[in-house]
């Protein structure tokens, strides 16, 4: 019962191994997607008036939060 553990690592480095492409492709994947959804927002809401009040009506909702994390703006901050 003391060995739960026992060659965890020499296993990690096995799958690593095996798998390292579509490890690799998969990182490039998501920090590609997180660049590009970050350029997108800037791009869609600008800095008009009413696109900023369109990203604080986007901001409220839970998704948004659970991504960005949330925010202490309110309506006239914006």
């Amino acid at each position: 019962m003391n060995n739960l553990f026992n060659q965890t690592g020499t296993l990690f480095l096995y799958i690593v191994r095996k798998d390292w492409l579509k490890l690799l492709i998969w990182a490039v994947a998501l920090s590609l997607f997180a660049g590009g959804f970050a350029k997108a927002l800037d791009e869609l809401y600008g800095k008009d008036p009413a696109g900023l009040m369109a990203m604080y009506e986007t901001m409220k909702n839970p998704a948004m939060i659970a991504m960005i994390g949330p925010t202490e703006a309110t309506a006239e901050t914006y």
